[in-house]
C-alpha cells in the first residue's frame, strides 16, 4: 500500500504541475484583449454615410488622443482597440454634412469588451416660407434602419502600448 500511495502522489504531482505550467504559459503569452466600439449613424429611416465618428480616450494608460472612423454606406462605424487599460474612459462624437452634430456620449470605466452605440442625427433644415400653391414639407416618420456591422478591414484599428 505504501508503494501505491507514493505512486499516486507522484501522478497527482505530475498532473498538478502540468496544469499549473500550462496556465502559466497561457497567462504570460496570451494576446492583449480587444475592445470594440461600434454602431451606426442614421437620420429618420436612412443610414448616414460619410459621417465622421470621433472617439477620444481619457484616463491613465490610455495614451490619450482622438481617433476617427468614417461611416460606410450603411452608416456603420467601428473602432478596435488592443491593449486598452481598464482605467480608460471614452467620449464619442459624430458630425456629418447637412446634420447637427450629435451630443457627445461619455463612456466611463470600466469599458466593456463590446460597446454598441447608435447616433440619430437631425438634419439642418433651411426654412423657407412656402410660396403660393406649395405645401409645407410633411414630418418625417422615423424608424431606425437595420444595422449592418462594419468589417474588420473597415475598422479603425489601434494597438496601445502598455
Amino acid at each position: 500500500m505504501n508503494k501505491f500511495g507514493g505512486w499516486l502522489a507522484g501522478v497527482f504531482a505530475a498532473i498538478l504541475a502540468t496544469i499549473i505550467g500550462g496556465y502559466a504559459v497561457w497567462y504570460f503569452t496570451r494576446p492583449p484583449s480587444t475592445t470594440i466600439f461600434e454602431g451606426m449613424v442614421y437620420a429618420a429611416s436612412s443610414a448616414v454615410p460619410k459621417a465622421m465618428v470621433s472617439l477620444e480616450l481619457m484616463g491613465s494608460g490610455a495614451n490619450g488622443g482622438t481617433f476617427h472612423n468614417v461611416t460606410n454606406e450603411n452608416g456603420s462605424y467601428r473602432f478596435d482597440f488592443t491593449g486598452l487599460p481598464e482605467t480608460a474612459s471614452a467620449t464619442l462624437r459624430v458630425v456629418a454634412a447637412g446634420f447637427r452634430a450629435s451630443e457627445p456620449k461619455l463612456l466611463s470605466n470600466p469599458l466593456g469588451p463590446d460597446t454598441h452605440l447608435d447616433f440619430p442625427l437631425t438634419p439642418v433644415i433651411v426654412t423657407q416660407s412656402p410660396g403660393a400653391g406649395q405645401a409645407p414639407h410633411p414630418p418625417v416618420v422615423e424608424h431606425k434602419p437595420q444595422y449592418v456591422r462594419k468589417t474588420l478591414q473597415e475598422a479603425t484599428q489601434v494597438r496601445l502600448k502598455p
